[in-house]
């Protein structure tokens, strides 16, 4: 839990503000650390891009609820170099659909699942 903390604690650089709490298909984030009150969701089917423009860069999603992740949803990071860095810091669990894809390192409190194939 000291790793949940002390991410918990960072200072956010933008909040995601999504509408009942689905990060909607075709969305571009830049690298920050974000807090995302209550949860979040990607559709199915759906594609969320981290663009690092050619950065070491970090994104630190803090989530105070739960990630769902659709069936065959993924989440794609582009322009990056060797050093990028994708943090899913959540206070619930992370539910991950089957066929789909998220990069990175989930940091949970309780549980993380994942259907057929996902990764």
């Amino acid at each position: 839990t000291d790793a949940l903390d002390t991410l918990d604690a960072l200072e956010p650089t933008g909040e995601l503000v999504l509408a009942v709490g689905v990060l909607a298909d075709g969305t571009v984030i830049t690298p920050g650390i974000y807090q995302t009150p209550y949860f979040m969701t990607i559709p199915a089917g759906g594609t969320i891009t981290l663009d690092a423009q050619g950065q070491d860069a970090e994104f630190v999603f803090n989530i105070s609820g739960y990630l769902g992740v659709g069936a065959s949803a993924h989440v794609v990071v582009v322009n990056a170099t060797d050093n990028v860095q994708v943090i899913w810091n959540l206070d619930g669990y992370a539910a991950i659909g089957a066929l789909s894809s998220l990069p990175g390192m989930i940091l949970t409190r309780t549980f993380v699942t994942f259907g057929a194939g996902g990764t």
